[in-house]
């Protein structure tokens, strides 16, 4: 057995498998949490293990040895592997809360994007980063309890017209990502409509409360930590809504809108 370790988000991740399969498992989890080997202390191990026709992956902590499940292909197992890393580091966080959401930069501000799959995210992320923003996440942003929105700089999931994702990374678009952390401003609820305008309005009080709290990762498990992040998020930026067609067009008005945020946050 071969081992790889990197540092998600402070945690320590770990996976382990044979010389053959190691190099595959690596290669399609690198397109979505993986960097640079770490010498750090293990947090969490992952071992897959080979049964002939199938695989088990193991998940291996302080507290337990627990197989996830059995899948047929090391695709499988590095998809299997990379939902449950995202899952694990979001339920041990102390200062974040990871929200599924897309998140850029623009002007030394955070914009953030909520929302879960075939919401329309990507695409939103992408036409802001063509106009000039800097990458922070496609899938998760880590959120913090004074306002900064963090770096999880995993590879867009891209899809087409048939609803197959193709994970693409930042640089491959010629968008810089960001070291962050910096201050979100603005909140974007822009699920893409066929032909919809968009027109956004401002959301207050528990709406804008619940477009970021529907979308955290332990929302239900945490909710007390959920609410105590997105509660002191909310009050100090714009939370805008509505439904979104062109995704071009849409990124304009976001930037224009982070624009004027600024100005009067100054």
């Amino acid at each position: 057995m071969r081992c790889h370790a990197s540092v998600i988000l402070g945690v320590t991740v770990a996976v382990e498998a044979s010389d053959a399969m190691l190099e595959g498992v690596l290669g399609a989890l690198a397109l979505r949490v993986f960097a640079a080997p770490s010498t750090a202390m293990v947090d969490i191990t992952y071992e897959v293990r080979d049964r002939r026709t199938k695989l088990d992956v193991v998940r291996i902590d302080a507290q337990s040895c627990e197989l996830i499940d059995t899948v047929d292909s090391v695709d499988g197992a590095a998809d299997l592997i990379a939902d449950d890393i995202h899952r694990w580091v979001a339920e041990h966080q102390s200062e974040l809360l990871l929200v599924h959401s897309g998140a850029v930069e623009w002007k030394g501000a955070g914009i953030v994007v909520p929302g879960r799959s075939h919401h329309g995210k990507s695409s939103l992320v992408v036409a802001l980063l063509e106009a000039g923003a800097t990458y922070l996440s496609d899938e998760f942003a880590p959120l913090d309890r004074v306002g900064n929105v963090h770096p999880y700089p995993i590879h867009l999931s891209l899809r087409d017209d048939t609803g197959a994702a193709t994970l693409v990374a930042a640089a491959d678009l010629s968008a810089a990502t960001s070291a962050g952390p910096v201050p979100v401003r603005l909140v974007v609820d822009a699920p893409y409509v066929v032909g919809a305008l968009f027109n956004p309005v401002v959301v207050r009080g528990a709406g804008a409360l619940m477009i970021l709290a529907d979308n955290a990762l332990v929302a239900r498990s945490r909710p007390a930590h959920t609410r105590a992040i997105v509660a002191g998020l909310v009050s100090n930026v714009m939370v805008l809504r509505s439904p979104r067609g062109d995704a071009a067009m849409a990124a304009r008005v976001i930037l224009d809108a982070a624009d004027v945020v600024a100005q009067v946050t100054r």
